[in-house]
């Protein structure tokens, strides 16, 4: 027989991953039309998506919720620092001056800027939550993947940034209940060693 009568709501982690893609999928697009207009670095955002990309869904991010670990707990919270991977993928074809592969990675560097930027602005200091929703977060670092070529003679890249958020994490307490129909008394003797007690009676 289960024991809690309450829905449990979404957690902490769940809401800031949402909070995340959210807030790339609007700057990124609002970066691609500030002049000069780069509409090339306009990427889809998506969220925990396991499905292979398609050449047609570059450039795209993926923001995924990889774990989390929890310090300073008590009866009622805990402290949760969630690590967040942002998945960047780029592609470009060779031109008559440039090879697709420096074309991909320089767009690509471009797009982890862009995401690293926004992540770290002071204006995203609580992703936009009411303060103090959240501790702190933090851009950890930065990883390219190697290289890969498409048979349609494309260049495609991936990169990663890896993103930690420290947030308060609760549960819902059970609702204390009188209990009846007990009496304690206790009696407290001065000894050589300090109070001591004695004579605990519990009828």
């Amino acid at each position: 027989m289960a024991l809690l009568n309450l829905k449990i709501p979404e957690q902490q982690f769940e809401i800031v991953r949402d909070r995340i893609g959210f807030i790339l999928a609007d700057e990124i697009a609002a970066q691609a039309l500030i002049a000069p207009a780069t509409p090339e670095l306009d990427a889809t955002v998506f969220l925990e998506r396991f499905v292979p990309f398609d050449k047609t869904d570059i450039p795209c991010l993926n923001v995924t919720f990889a774990s989390g670990s929890y310090g300073n707990e008590d009866a009622k919270n805990s402290t949760g620092t969630y690590k967040y991977n942002i998945d960047v993928y780029a592609k470009a074809k060779s031109t008559t001056t440039d090879g697709g592969d420096k074309l991909a990675t320089i767009k690509l560097h471009r797009l982890l800027g862009i995401v690293r930027a926004i992540l770290e602005s002071p204006q995203y200091m609580t992703l936009a939550f009411p303060r103090p929703s959240l501790n702190r977060v933090t851009v950890v670092d930065i990883a390219i993947e190697q290289p890969q070529n498409t048979q349609d003679g494309s260049s495609v890249i991936m990169g990663r940034v890896t993103f930690d958020v420290s947030v308060c994490e609760g549960v819902q307490l059970l609702t204390g209940q009188d209990i009846g129909g007990y009496k304690t008394e206790v009696k407290m003797n001065e000894t050589d060693k300090g109070y001591q007690f004695s004579n605990i009676v519990i009828p």
